[in-house]
């Protein structure tokens, strides 16, 4: 027999609650009937189980999974238990069973890859076991008892075409579907995540008994970012509120919040903060009350949806720039070194052969500047740069790559896992959006949640109203000195996952620090600043390129303070404004985008040589 993965429920998989349950759907406008070609393979009353990779054919629901079990290690180690017996292994094998007669048709609604009839006994077989029963040339009253008969987590009655009758359904626990294939993998993969849910909440609801500290509510914070992340979870849909619009963005604090926050200067820096709480950051001398009963004032309507917290305490901005991997603005024999990621590629629209690699806009202050990318242990130019900004919040720049190299680029956007997959830019307010990711020079493939969807800080640019978001690594920070640049993504929340999102571009580190700590910053400032007298002209960059003499010293010493302080922000543009700032620069008719061209299949297989097996090891 194969493995069932245990203890990861004390009981029966129950069936979902109330909120949990997918709505039965009554199709009223069913596709255009056709007529079922292939043979029957199984006769009418039996059961047939298929096994598949989870990593290959239901990818979100592995996605969560994973995201789960490296949570499931940091939840076990805050709670001192060692017990091995209920790991969760890395591969892990869908069981399905089928009702009745099926096709191959019938099967590739299920999945792209065919599903193994016969499982070895080492395979590690999840826990959900939905049963499906496709109607075909079945009744409807056949179709629905043949299911009803049977006792499992989740039934799902996939309604043929032939029959376009009214439904009558009388079982709340079986789901009915059309033959739509992306419709059907959504619903497996909520099927699938269910148990992952009731895991998830029965660690919030222990680590909610013990004492809140900051790496207790570090790990809630992460389980219900997990948990909205599941494709069960439906997003919500914030409160509409008058805003000041941004290019390509929605913004949701008030302009008139903002306004008066910007005006007062006992405020440091303000945002929303876990889509729940609205934070104000104030020098130590500030009267927390009456800034408190002001804003009430102002905009109570905002403040009804939003709570307010007031925090006498400061980010301290450290640029993440360091001698690293990727691109350079600098040649290495050069006495100063700038150095970073190259986040990504875009290319122009209306002609594929013109390509531009993104990263930040403090590495290029200005335009014609040359990049340098390391090939084979050499250091050569790969283009120039065609547009640099700090506008509107954004620190970008776009590097016009060369003739010669534009070969040797590989446009594909990779999301965490390295696969190669579409990429669209995201417009949409960050609030739906929980586990992001990049993949930086320095650190390589790190996750994070969003921990303020809209922040705003007066001590880089009083005077620049559009807002950035900070991002906190969920296993250490989300990045490091040399992955500025960075693009980051996220996953949809589809059972099919043939795209990322792409939200925005690494450009800072911040560091927190109680205000009371202000005078060891300075010295820290000061200290930053000696070691860095051979930096750009760039005022609000706080990491200037460094001597070869110094360099080393200089970011060791810093690294080492800012990690003691332990609380770290990555700070983070939005690749939609900065891509509109982009085409505006280059004249009208421009326009840029991500490589979104990829077919399903090919978006979402492996790049190892096994990637199109289709049978179960």
């Amino acid at each position: 027999m194969n493995a069932i993965l245990p203890n990861l429920l004390s009981d029966e998989i129950p069936l979902p609650s109330p909120k949990e349950q997918i709505e039965i759907r009554r199709i009223s406008d069913p596709p255009e009937c056709r007529t079922i070609r292939k043979p029957i393979s199984v006769e009418t009353g039996s059961i047939r189980y298929l096994g598949y990779k989870a990593a290959k054919c239901f990818q979100h629901f592995h996605y969560i999974y994973n995201l789960t079990r490296n949570c499931k290690s940091r939840v076990e180690e805050f709670q001192n238990n060692n017990d091995t017996t209920n790991t969760m292994p890395k591969g892990v094998i869908i069981k399905i069973g089928i009702v009745g007669k099926f096709t191959d048709d019938n099967l590739n609604l299920v999945s792209k890859c065919k599903g193994k009839r016969k499982l070895s006994d080492d395979n590690q077989t999840w826990q959900a076991i939905p049963f499906l029963c496709f109607q075909n040339d079945l009744s409807l009253e056949l179709a629905l008892k043949m299911l009803s008969k049977e006792s499992a987590c989740h039934r799902i009655l996939i309604k043929s075409d032939i029959d376009c009758d009214e439904l009558d359904i009388k079982d709340d626990h079986i789901i009915v579907l059309n033959q739509n294939k992306e419709r059907i993998q959504e619903i497996i993969t909520t099927c699938l995540e269910v148990p992952l849910h009731h895991m998830l909440q029965r660690w919030k609801e222990s680590l909610k008994t013990k004492s809140s500290t900051r790496v207790v509510l570090k790990l809630i914070d992460e389980i219900e970012d997990i948990s909205k992340q599941m494709v069960l979870e439906k997003p919500k849909d914030p409160t509409v509120v008058s805003v000041e619009t941004s290019v390509g963005t929605n913004c949701i604090v008030p302009d008139d919040v903002k306004t008066y926050l910007f005006r007062k200067l006992e405020v440091l820096s303000f945002g929303i903060w876990r889509n729940a709480t609205f934070k104000v950051f104030v020098t130590k001398d500030t009267d927390e009350n009456r800034l408190n009963v002001r804003l009430m004032r102002i905009n109570q309507s905002f403040f009804e949806k939003y709570h307010l917290e007031i925090e006498k305490s400061r980010f301290v901005e450290k640029w993440t720039m360091k001698q690293g991997d990727h691109i350079l603005s600098i040649l290495p024999n050069k006495e100063a070194i700038n150095r970073g990621t190259l986040g990504g590629f875009v290319s122009k629209n209306d002609n594929e052969k013109m390509i531009y690699a993104l990263t930040c806009g403090h590495f290029f202050e200005s335009t014609n500047q040359s990049a340098y990318v390391d090939f084979s242990h050499k250091y050569q130019e790969v283009g120039k740069c065609v547009f640099t900004t700090k506008e509107k919040a954004c620190d970008a720049a776009a590097i016009e790559i060369k003739d010669s190299f534009i070969n040797k680029c590989d446009v594909a956007f990779r999301r965490e896992d390295k696969k190669k997959t579409n990429a669209k830019v995201y417009t949409q307010s960050l609030q739906n959006v929980h586990f992001v990711h990049k993949i930086g020079a320095e650190t390589g493939v790190t996750n994070g949640t969003i921990a303020s969807s809209e922040y705003y800080d007066k001590e880089v640019n009083a005077e620049n109203k559009d807002y950035v978001f900070l991002v906190e690594g969920t296993n250490g920070n989300f990045s490091s000195e040399g992955d500025s640049g960075s693009l980051v993504f996220a996953r949809p929340k589809t059972g099919t996952q043939t795209y990322v999102n792409v939200l925005g571009l690494v450009y800072a580190t911040k560091h927190k620090i109680s205000d009371k700590d202000t005078a060891d910053t300075e010295s820290l400032r000061s200290d930053e600043s000696q070691s860095e007298e051979k930096g750009t002209k760039n005022d609000h960059v706080t990491d200037k390129p460094r001597s070869k003499t110094t360099s080393n010293k200089g970011v060791d010493n810093s690294c080492a303070i800012h990690a003691n302080e332990g609380h770290s922000f990555t700070c983070c543009c939005r690749i939609s404004t900065a891509l509109t700032l982009f085409e505006e620069n280059q004249g009208e008719g421009f326009k840029v985008s991500f490589k979104d061209d990829l077919s399903s299949s090919s978006s979402q297989s492996s790049n190892s040589d096994d990637s199109n097996e289709e049978a179960i090891e």
